[in-house]
């Protein structure tokens, strides 16, 4: 067990349409895949 593991397991779940205009939002103001997934508690690889 991670103790530190900020993101929660939802694997194999979709991004919500409020998610993916964050994630667009973020990436026009030039943030970091890292920082998204940390706001959005997601990994950062699934963030593109």
């Amino acid at each position: 067990m991670h103790l530190n593991d900020t993101t929660s397991p939802v694997k194999g779940q979709h991004l919500t349409l409020r998610e993916r205009i964050e994630i667009q939002t973020w990436k026009r103001l030039d943030k970091s895949n890292r920082f998204i997934a940390k706001k959005l508690g997601r990994s950062h690889s699934t963030i593109n």
